[in-house]
């Protein structure tokens, strides 16, 4: 009896009051306890040229590939956390648009000082001796040009492609190379192409 005349007094009171009855904060879902964690300690971004995920500490200043071995680290690294993130939620979070985009070579080009009027083209042109000098020049800037394009707008597809005929030893695979700033080097390639080694092939052939 005296129970419930509490319990009654209680709900008069509140009724006097208006106050509603208070109620329990709802708990942080466990995607976000995920989210927060990777963001107060390290930075990932999803790099459109490889398709791959990179990532680094805050307290470092290199993206490295984040490897299944190191998703494995960082769920094990959460769950002794008392943050139960498995594998597999793991890299549906990095794999999505909590992770940004990069683009390596719309970075480099944005990152490059003003132009300052000096023909780059015409001078690096200079560089090879042809029997026709001024075709060479025509060409070659319209190939450069079409192969920046390419890099920086999704729609433009260059249709010209540069072939060096020549004796063994002269450095026309060292001049190509030479054409990728070292900030690019990763993304370049030397070698046969085996269009049928999806695995092997470090090059995306697009029909």
């Amino acid at each position: 009896m005296s129970k419930m005349t509490n319990s009654n007094q209680q709900s008069k009171n509140q009724k006097n009051t208006g106050a509603a009855p208070q109620r329990a904060p709802r708990p942080v879902p466990t995607i976000q306890k995920v989210e927060n964690y990777l963001s107060k300690l390290y930075d990932f971004r999803y790099n459109e040229v490889t398709s791959k995920v990179e990532g680094k500490s805050k307290t470092q200043t290199d993206y490295k590939h984040v490897t299944d071995y190191r998703i494995n680290s960082l769920s094990r690294q959460m769950i002794k956390a008392d943050i139960p993130c498995s594998v597999t939620l793991l890299r549906n979070v990095l794999q999505s648009d909590y992770t940004p985009m990069f683009n390596p070579f719309k970075q480099y080009f944005q990152m490059l000082p003003a132009y300052n009027g000096t023909d780059y083209i015409h001078q690096l042109a200079e560089t090879v001796s042809t029997t026709e000098d001024a075709l060479w020049h025509m060409c070659f800037r319209k190939w450069i040009v079409a192969m920046v394009a390419g890099l920086l707008i999704d729609k433009i597809v260059n249709h010209t492609v540069i072939v060096f005929s020549g004796k063994q030893g002269v450095g026309k695979t060292t001049w190509i190379l030479n054409l990728v700033p070292p900030q690019l080097t990763e993304y370049s390639f030397s070698g046969t192409i085996n269009p049928g080694n999806k695995v092997e092939n470090p090059v995306k052939l697009t029909p």
